[in-house]
């Protein structure tokens, strides 16, 4: 019975992250949809996965969910120490022991009742911008966690989206270079399936001709050793296979990024013309960003400071977070509305004296 409510949750998870975006787990809300991380282009490791109990990890805030059971730092710690031992053999010292306590101790808890939604992503370069976008970018989403009460809390790291089809991003898709080049291959022609693709209609001379060539004469050629290699029953012919794959997989890549380290070469004369440029730009820039610091003061903290003070005269109990959330419903500026800016405008008019402080409950 427990291993079948494991199983139906993990594929609820499993649906939320890579599907659907959005769905509830035994009281839990989870809403990952934003405009910015697809599930068909971006995806994040699975959150509310068991595992990050044991195995916490840079990309994903550690969020302790309800179907983790109960949070005990002795019970962490002791689990801590006999994984330490094993991949060590030998005992933790009293830091390190300490480290892997604090590394196991969740950043924030989720209960039944609540909601978990993205407020906003930030895209973090990692390439150039002639890279494919799945290559040059990590997106980072930052999330709010609703209580059943309304308050809001905001989570304070990011859950890292990657791309689908990422060479550089390993640790996401390990030693599947060649369906990773598939995938781009199928979405470059807008078709789900190699198959479709008809070579006759595509320039002989044309590298694109040549990659649809390779791509379909190796999935042909490797079709009965992923079967195999796919097989429950692990064997000599499961290795073999297995083999075969992660040998042509890691050609695929290394074929792949020395044609990009080409391409490096000859993009480099251009990139240092590039930065000249910019260099020669900088006082201008600085001018500029002073330019939208100004049109900020002028432009979008007039009203919003205006919408506030109005909610205030109607709700003076409002906290910042519920604040900022009625003045991006009542928005009415042409301007979009900086909602990430909202909370830190209104701390800061509350500290001025412009906002008034909420009234403590009696």
């Amino acid at each position: 019975m427990a291993e079948e409510e494991d199983r139906a949750r993990y594929d609820a998870l499993w649906r939320i992250s890579r599907l659907d975006g959005h769905g509830v787990v035994e009281g839990v809300e989870i809403d990952l949809r934003h405009e910015l991380v697809d599930p068909k282009e971006w995806k994040s490791i699975l959150i509310g996965n068991p595992l990050a109990v044991r195995q916490p990890r840079p990309d994903t805030p550690f969020i302790w969910f309800p179907w983790f059971g109960e949070f005990n730092k002795e019970t962490i710690q002791k689990q801590a120490i006999a994984d330490y031992v094993e991949r060590h053999h030998k005992s933790p010292n009293e830091n390190v022991v300490a480290d892997l306590l604090l590394e196991r101790t969740p950043e924030i808890f989720v209960y039944r009742g609540d909601k978990i939604y993205i407020s906003h992503v930030i895209i973090e370069r990692i390439g150039v911008d002639f890279d494919h976008p799945h290559d040059s970018e990590i997106r980072k989403a930052f999330m709010v966690i609703e209580r059943a009460n309304g308050q809001g809390v905001y989570v304070k790291s990011p859950l890292e989206f990657h791309g689908c089809t990422s060479f550089k991003y390993k640790k996401q898709r390990l030693n599947c270079g060649f369906e990773r080049l598939i995938e781009r291959i199928c979405a470059h022609f807008d078709v789900k399936d190699i198959k479709e693709i008809d070579i006759s209609e595509i320039s002989e001379l044309s590298y694109f001709s040549d990659s649809v060539f390779y791509a379909k004469s190796v999935k042909d050629r490797t079709n009965e050793a992923r079967i195999k290699a796919n097989m429950f029953e692990i064997d000599d012919v499961y290795w073999r296979a297995s083999e075969l794959l992660f040998l042509i997989d890691h050609a695929i890549s290394l074929g792949y990024s020395w044609a990009k380290a080409e391409a490096e070469i000859e993009m480099k004369p251009l990139a240092r013309d590039g930065l000249k440029a910019k260099e020669n730009k900088a006082i201008a820039g600085k001018v500029s960003g002073a330019a939208r610091r100004a049109e900020a003061e002028q432009g979008w903290r007039p009203h919003a400071l205006e919408l506030a003070k109005k909610i205030q005269a109607e709700n003076q109990g409002l906290s910042q977070f519920d604040l900022a959330r009625a003045i991006e419903d009542r928005w009415r500026l042409k301007i979009h509305c900086p909602k990430s800016q909202l909370a830190p405008a209104i701390r800061a008019w509350q500290k001025q004296g412009k906002l008034a402080k909420r009234e403590p409950h009696k």
